[in-house]
């Protein structure tokens, strides 16, 4: 190449390496220009964002039965949850909500899923709003009116069903041609949103459950679906479904800003609260109102423990949210705790036995019961008023299984029972029905502690104690029935023969020369009779009172009734109100001198006032303090004080007088009233818990323990949190001759050499096994108080405890209208069957 080409070449080439770096440096230029322009709208669309700290709970504890079997835990589910962005509060962002709504719902029930129905107000078929506060209490509606109409900001807060019911669907722009069925989903959520604006940052659940391809499709549409977000979470599964349901219970959302309304006490969250702060709002705690609490069984008194939504266990996640709700970065978060795990003190093998050995024990006594009927069906017609259907049969019963030296319960069956697993997903209207209609059989009641009847003969024992104790009555001691019941202690020159009770057998020289032993084995009720005569009332309270039948057990149970055994009190108590009394009689005494005072207001043509007759009828019930006097100068001052009735004319008429004097002098307790409750009747009212106490309390020889269902917490990383070993609430000094005696009778009950009250009763393959001679027992058959008292309508009460000599377990079978107290071998045979059975394979069973 010439030397004059050559240089022309140098010239082009550095010439485009010119051009080169030129280019190179317009670009860098507009590199850096695009990246100022792209962080300045990063920084802009940041600014359209905000930081919001959200909360995440964890799974709900497991229970489980005392060897480790589960009966309930969460699993994981996925919900969908509506996000309102408290910011965006005009009228197109409320249509752009509604239309999100619409289309989110369209996908759900597509994909077999359902959303939330919670909206407070309905629409009946004749098209007339009313208020639907989801409940029965009429304390707990009027707070959620009041939240209600609080969180709406409602001005005022009376307005009828429709005119909220119009408002809300104007403002939360409801399609006009939209059905009430369609916009009622939507207003569920949108109320759902506004409940919860508290925590408005955080969403609501709509629907629950849903499959993960509805979640796929909701994600994939999340640019369009304003407020749409989806969530792993999980539900609540009960394994063994009807089992143990009145124990377990179940979950609900009913989280209240007060909650002493369903039942609950800051006391019991005070150890898990970080804040310290007492408060009866759950809200304060960390709940929200879509999370659900226990409000049945072990779910309800449990929840402290068992709930995953306190903020001490909370999860928190801090994000940055656009105006969508999506998320735009995030930026720390922890990890929620799990609930506690709780060990119940139930064997779940033996509470199935129990439930299956009650249903048929209800079954035979049923058939029986219609035997009896069919077999003299003429008495039964004359009894019915000619209609036997109307004849109560078994239908309902209850039975406990307590380990008598610790106190726990090891199986508590009530019949008819429910499947907790249908709260889950909600209940509809024809399930509610069934469950709480006014013609349902009330499956979810708890009948082992939430019913009270009288004891009948089972009461026995306590009379006999209370005799021995206050030196009433030896061991060796012998009565004869000479019935009817005609002379009481305090007068024994009085012959009583109004009403004078007798045994109930007819032939009363079969119960001659009887000792206290000998009186149990063949439930004499003379002997009985004569002996809470003897002791009172008062002392008879005391000492039942100590075997351990008074106020409630403590079960760890929601709805344990409370008992009553007799006295004065339990008759008529002038401190209290008319609506605080335990009996009805009050109520119909009063009716009575109101109707009075109504009658002679009319028939005088006075001036008073419906509120002048009911304070004067109400002084004039309270004059009855259980003292035996004559009143009628206190109750002519109350007419005259209340009602302007001068004295002179009230001594005029007499007939005024006697009948009001008459009505308040059956509300003194009387020693006829004493004796009926020596026998476990008249005004008494016990549970089969306290009942299961009691005869426990007897098989320990007088150590009263605590009845317990809670053996163990631990949490969630499985540390034990509380183990729980009750001390026993008393030991009564007592020698041993007294137990000896009453148990010696509660055997001869059963023994069939000894021709006791259910020595018969029991199959001869029980006999044959040897486990007849190996429990003790009592039965008991109380009278309803329905006044034509037919006999298989009694209540039946069977209680035993097993082994004979130093006692394991206390069995109590109750059944209502169960014929009588007898029937409840059939329970009894089964569950003593099993347990011996049991231990007898255990023993067989080579230890690996």
């Amino acid at each position: 190449m010439k030397r004059g080409e050559k240089g022309k070449l140098n010239t082009r080439i550095w010439m485009l390496i010119g051009i080169f770096v030129v280019m190179l440096g317009v670009l860098l230029l507009f590199l850096d220009k695009l990246a100022i322009r792209e962080t300045e709208a990063y920084s802009a669309a940041v600014q359209q964002t905000t930081e919001v700290t959200t909360y995440q709970s964890g799974n709900r504890g497991t229970i489980t039965d005392r060897n480790g079997v589960v009966l309930a835990y969460d699993e994981t589910t996925y919900n969908v949850l509506f996000y309102r962005d408290p910011a965006n509060r005009t009228p197109v962002d409320s249509a752009r909500y509604t239309n999100s709504l619409m289309e989110a719902i369209r996908i759900i029930e597509e994909g077999g899923g359902k959303t939330i129905d919670t909206f407070y107000i309905n629409m009946l078929s004749d098209g007339t709003f009313v208020y639907d506060f989801r409940t029965t209490s009429p304390s707990v509606a009027a707070t959620r009116k009041r939240n209600f109409v609080d969180a709406c900001r409602f001005s005022n807060p009376d307005l009828s069903a429709e005119e909220a019911y119009r408002i809300l669907r104007d403002s939360w722009c409801i399609p006009d041609n939209m059905p009430f069925d369609e916009a009622k989903k939507i207003m569920s959520i949108r109320q759902e949103a506004v409940m919860n604006s508290y925590r408005a940052f955080e969403g609501v659940r709509i629907a629950y459950d849903v499959s993960l391809a509805v979640v796929t499709e909701l994600d994939m549409a999340s640019d369009r679906l304003t407020g749409i977000l989806t969530e792993k979470s999980s539900y609540r599964v009960y394994p063994y479904g009807h089992t143990a349901s009145h124990i377990i219970g179940y979950l609900s959302r009913q989280v209240t800003g007060d909650m002493s309304s369903i039942g609950y006490s800051y006391a019991d969250y005070a150890p898990f609260d970080p804040k310290g702060k007492e408060t009866q709002s759950m809200l304060d705690l960390g709940y929200s109102y879509s999370d659900l609490i226990g409000v049945a069984g072990v779910e309800k008194t449990m929840e402290a423990y068992l709930t995953p939504h306190l903020y001490g266990r909370l999860g928190t996640t801090r994000i940055l949210k656009n105006k969508r709700g999506a998320i735009v970065e995030v930026l720390d978060s922890t990890q929620p705790t799990d609930g506690m795990n709780v060990q119940l003190s139930i064997d779940i093998e033996l509470q199935q036995v129990c439930e299956e050995a009650l249903r048929e024990n209800i079954t035979e006594t049923h058939k029986k019961q219609e035997q009896r009927i069919e077999s003299d069906r003429e008495r039964y017609e004359r009894l019915s008023n000619g209609n036997t259907d109307n004849i109560k049969r078994a239908e309902t019963g209850a039975v406990i299984v307590l380990n008598v030296k610790t106190g726990e319960v090891l199986a508590l069956a009530s019949y008819p029972d429910y499947d907790p697993n249908m709260f889950t997903d909600g209940i509809d209207d024809v399930e509610y029905e069934q469950l709480f209609g006014p013609n349902s059989n009330q499956p979810t009641l708890n009948r082992a502690i939430g019913i009270r009847t009288a004891s009948g003969s089972v009461f026995k024992m306590a009379t006999g104690f209370s005799g021995l104790m206050e030196g009433k009555l030896t061991v060796n001691e012998t009565i004869s029935d000479r019935s009817p019941y005609y002379y009481f202690v305090d007068d024994p020159t009085v012959k009583v023969e109004q009403n004078a009770p007798s045994c109930w057998i007819t032939n009363t020289a079969k119960h001659a020369n009887l000792t206290l032993s000998r009186a149990l084995t063949v439930s004499c009720n003379y002997f009985f009779y004569t002996i809470a005569d003897r002791v009172g009332i008062e002392r008879l309270n005391y000492w039942a009172g100590m075997l351990g039948m008074q106020d409630t057990t403590g079960v760890e149970l929601p709805g344990e009734l409370s008992v009553q055994i007799g006295g004065q009190k339990a008759r008529y108590d002038c401190e209290k109100s008319l609506s605080e009394q335990t009996s009805a009689l009050p109520r119909l005494i009063y009716n009575r001198i109101y109707n009075l005072l109504r009658a002679i207001r009319d028939q005088r043509e006075m001036k008073i006032s419906e509120v002048q007759m009911r304070k004067c009828a109400d002084r004039l019930l309270r004059l009855m303090d259980g003292e035996q006097r004559e009143r009628g100068t206190e109750i002519r001052e109350i007419l005259k004080e209340e009602l302007n009735i001068p004295i002179g004319i009230s001594y005029t008429h007499t007939s005024w007088i006697v009948s009001i004097s008459t009505w308040l002098e059956e509300l003194r307790w009387k020693p006829t009233y004493t004796i009926q409750t020596g026998i476990g009747q008249g005004v008494m009212l016990v549970t089969p818990i306290s009942i299961a106490r009691y005869v426990s309390t007897i098989a320990n020889r007088g150590i009263v323990r605590p009845v317990t269902l809670l053996r163990e917490v631990d949490a969630a990383d499985g540390t034990a949190y509380l183990q729980n070993t009750p001390e026993p609430v008393r030991t009564i000094q007592a020698p041993d001759v007294f137990w000896d005696a009453i148990l010696e009778g509660m055997h001869g009950v059963v023994s069939p050499e000894d021709g006791g009250t259910a020595s018969s009763v029991f199959s001869m393959a029980f006999a044959q096994k040897g486990y007849l001679e190996r429990i003790s027992g009592k039965t008991g058959t109380a009278q309803t108080a329905a006044m034509n008292n037919i006999d298989i309508e009694n209540t039946s009460w069977f209680a035993a405890i097993t082994p004979r000599e130093d006692p394991e377990i206390a069995i109590v079978v109750f059944i209502p209208n169960g014929l009588s107290g007898s029937s409840g071998a059939v329970a009894i045979e089964r569950i003593v069957t099993y347990w011996y059975e049991r231990q007898e394979t255990a023993a067989e069973t080579p230890a690996e």
